[in-house]
């Protein structure tokens, strides 16, 4: 490994150059400096998880894993240890030691603001709501003007006249000077307010708080725009019809989708069979692409041109690396939304992984996006007009995998899904080659816990609420609708 002349000395020098090597596509490099910082300093939370992390990444899940449990047993009464640790294990499948360390962090620092929304939210993930509403209230009055406590609260259940908390939260508004937590609160306004039937108040503090979050960052919606319309050009229908059949990946279910369209629902219901287990929102396979050399997102998903050896090497990477948050079931689920970037060399590094592809209502799909205040930055999400451009990219991508993977590729609607929940139940099975069984009508009973989102909503029977939404907004979503149209998108 090459260094400067004086060489890293300290374990920040070994952090930012293990940042550097990553950026530069040298993940050996990369990882090697990482392990260097997290021996110079075992003590220090940031390196010995930035490790982690690279190891996830490098595909050395089992080390990794290996490595998060030597931290929580090297420091069993350190508050903001045990609480990073919890939170990390959800990246490994491993719920109930989230869960277990959010509990013990919280006893050792109760009065900690991070720890105990943490907490909440992994009560939250297993279905506690009265636990987490309790936790989150004594919050508020201590942080009264924290955007992410009342964000929690706003999405716990549906308020009414008679029950919500919208003076506190304009207050909070009022009083924050933190531009994330301020956003934070917009968005708790515009979810309470919408459940107290005033669009027009909850578009206008919706309005705001995007606002605010689009000017934290800079996006230049043309740059996915190319970059989606090339990933289509770089996997020709003939080439992916004239893959091979057979090989990796059998039992690998893979549900994919914009984010908000469903994803977690299908989870739900494809884990509530016997044969099948969800891995959540895995990023092993966008790791394994990327591990193939190149460090640039649209060249890594078209690797059309790359030699079949590089799929090969993916999708064996892949399953090593999923294989550790494994129980044995013979069926998983990785439910990454956006792994619908990747369907082309899915295809081709696991041809008998069967892929599920959720769509919306154009509409209900980018007002679902947009009124979403996400954990990790949605880029496109924030202003209308971005949003609009970037939907009908991904409509034209959805359009190409479905000409293109017609055997691998189940398109469900999710309006038909909520509508007719037996047939479309049945269809999703038999394209994953499961036999019926009627627990998956019942996802809403299984207890295992949920860390996206949709944590409540997915505790419910099926309901259609949520399907034409947009209509309530529809004046304001008129630049949005101009998009579509030019574009030739239907949105009747």
């Amino acid at each position: 490994m090459q260094t400067n002349s004086a060489g890293p000395q300290t374990a920040t020098d070994w952090l930012k150059l293990s940042v550097t090597f990553q950026q530069q596509g040298r993940y050996a490099s990369m990882l090697d400096a990482a392990r260097r910082a997290s021996d110079i300093a075992p003590d220090d939370l940031v390196a010995r998880f930035h490790e982690i992390a690279c190891l996830q990444f490098a595909g050395e899940t089992r080390i990794a894993l290996q490595r998060l449990q030597q931290i929580e047993s090297d420091h069993p009464h350190n508050a903001p240890f045990l609480f990073r640790t919890g939170e990390t294990y959800v990246q490994f499948n491993r719920h109930a030691d989230y869960h277990r360390c959010c509990a013990r962090a919280f006893a050792l620092a109760p009065k900690d603001p991070d720890i105990r929304l943490g907490l909440a939210r992994a009560l939250i993930s297993r279905g506690d709501a009265v636990g987490a509403e309790a936790l989150l209230s004594e919050a508020t009055k201590e942080r009264p003007a924290d955007g992410d406590v009342w964000l929690e609260i706003a999405r716990l259940r549906r308020w009414t006249a008679a029950d919500n908390h919208v003076e506190s939260i304009e207050r909070a508004v009022a009083d924050s000077s933190n531009p994330s937590s301020k956003a934070a609160s917009c968005y708790a306004l515009h979810k309470e307010l919408d459940d107290l039937g005033q669009a027009a108040r909850a578009m206008s503090w919706l309005q705001i708080g995007a606002k605010t979050l689009r000017s934290t960052f800079s996006y230049r919606a043309e740059v996915d725009e190319a970059m989606l319309a090339t990933i289509a050009r770089s996997f020709p229908g003939e080439r992916l019809r004239n893959a091979p059949s057979t090989g990796p990946g059998r039992g690998a279910i893979f549900v994919v989708g914009l984010p908000r369209s469903g994803t977690t629902l299908v989870d739900r219901i494809l884990s509530a069979h016997p044969l099948v287990e969800s891995l959540g929102e895995c990023r092993d396979f966008a790791y394994a692409v990327a591990r193939i050399g190149s460090t640039d997102a649209a060249s890594r998903n078209q690797s059309s041109a790359s030699p079949a050896s590089d799929h090969e090497t993916v999708g064996r990477s892949y399953l090593a690396a999923v294989d550790v948050y494994r129980t044995g079931r013979p069926y998983f689920v990785d439910k990454a939304p956006m792994n619908f970037l990747s369907c082309g060399l899915i295809r081709l590094a696991l041809p008998e992984a069967r892929i599920v592809m959720l769509r919306r209502h154009p509409l209900d799909s980018c007002l679902a996006i947009h009124r979403t205040c996400f954990r990790e930055r949605l880029p496109f999400a924030y202003d209308l007009q971005e949003l609009g451009r970037y939907y009908v990219a991904w409509h034209r991508l959805v359009e190409h995998w479905c000409k293109t993977l017609p055997d691998r590729l189940l398109v469900m609607p999710y309006e038909s899904l909520v509508t007719d929940a037996e047939t479309e139940t049945r269809r999703l099975l038999s394209h994953c080659g499961l036999d019926w069984n009627p627990r998956c009508l019942n996802f809403h009973l299984s207890e295992s816990s949920v860390t996206t989102l949709s944590a409540n909503q997915v505790r419910q029977p099926l309901y259609r609420s949520s399907v034409g939404h947009w209509k309530k907004y529809a004046r304001e979503l008129d630049p949005l609708v101009r998009i579509l149209r030019d574009a030739g998108i239907p949105i009747h």
